[in-house]
């Protein structure tokens, strides 16, 4: 498609293309594909887990009334680093550029978004079970989202 001359190649074009090659064509591409997910996969399992400002195992210390931040000096109830990506948050709170926020509030406002959806998903699961259904549906997890307080 580049040899046309054109700059840019649409995805629909190249998804048809991708359509009309044989398996012998696409097996190098397949090939290539699952070698690059190896290597990738590989590098993922060997480099630490690290946030934006550090190793965050060395950051709590666990006792027995919750995790204690080493930085910050406060004390977590919710048992350990937050699951939701501080450079998510950090991106986030970037948007709007007149809100400065300390690397403490970015962890605090990641803390209560997985406590705010972990509420969400227990009130979605609630209302799926009052109606005899197996599964969560969307207007569930609306509804959920649209109650003042959070239930017992």
């Amino acid at each position: 498609l580049k040899q046309a001359g054109r700059e840019r190649i649409h995805i629909n074009e190249l998804s048809e293309h991708w359509r009309n090659l044989s398996d012998e064509e696409r097996r190098p591409w397949e090939e290539k594909a699952a070698v690059a997910c190896a290597a990738y996969r590989d590098e993922c399992n060997q480099r630490p887990l690290q946030s934006d400002e550090g190793d965050d195992e060395e950051r709590w210390i666990k006792n027995d009334e919750g995790s204690f931040c080493r930085h910050c000096g406060l004390l977590c109830c919710f048992c350990g680093p937050p699951a939701l990506p501080l450079h998510a948050v950090k991106r986030l709170v970037r948007l709007n550029a007149d809100v400065p926020m300390s690397r403490e509030a970015r962890v605090a406002v990641a803390k209560a978004t997985e406590t705010f959806l972990e509420q969400c998903v227990w009130d979605a699961a609630r209302a799926s079970l009052r109606s005899d259904r197996k599964v969560i549906r969307f207007v569930d997890v609306v509804e959920s989202m649209r109650k003042p307080t959070c239930a017992p």
